[in-house]
């Protein structure tokens, strides 16, 4: 609830007082995520596995019960989900401002029905999952690239792999053009 605080004030921040909110958010997450780690070292002082594979099975119980909510409340369709993402398609061409709503309805119905809090945050006009927590996909409301776990935001690979991924990835979600990717590489 405190990182979900922090996230809402940075929707009315800008400059400094953004960025600072933004490492606070992140600090409160790698916390909790340190906790649960910690939970199921087995030289921890409050080791329990049971408590740590609680975590993970809640975890994927709350995916479950959302991917239900949304295809069969919404009719949508879930393309990818994970601990605390879900990427939904909604299957016809619609405004920014009515896939806007939509997301606002689902997020607030699966708030209610799960009992955990879920925030609508961005529209992708074309995305591509490469495996879990590796993806790209081009935000509607900016046509920039917001990438997650690829080689073009980790720093421990070489910048000519950076450039070709790049090159690639902007191939396939800008042009649509998969051999002119493949002829990249």
């Amino acid at each position: 609830s405190a990182r979900q605080e922090v996230k809402k004030k940075m929707k009315m921040a800008s400059g400094d007082e953004k960025r600072v909110l933004d490492v606070k958010q992140i600090a409160l997450k790698i916390l909790a995520n340190s906790f649960y780690g910690y939970l199921g070292y087995i030289r921890a002082r409050l080791y329990v596995s049971e408590n740590a594979n609680s975590v993970t099975a809640y975890g994927r119980d709350n995916i479950q019960k959302t991917k239900s909510i949304i295809e069969d409340d919404f009719g949508h369709r879930v393309v990818y989900g994970d601990t605390d993402s879900l990427f939904i398609t909604i299957g016809r061409d619609a405004t920014d401002e009515e896939l806007k709503a939509i997301g606002t309805a689902v997020s607030k119905t699966v708030s209610e029905k799960v009992g955990m809090f879920f925030d609508f945050e961005k529209i992708y006009k074309s995305f591509l999952i490469l495996s879990k927590k590796r993806y790209a996909g081009i935000k509607s409301d900016s046509d920039k690239m917001d990438m997650k776990g690829i080689e073009t935001v980790r720093r421990d690979w070489c910048p000519l792999v950076t450039e070709i991924m790049m090159k690639v990835l902007n191939t396939i979600l800008r042009e649509n053009d998969i051999q002119k990717a493949v002829d990249i590489t």
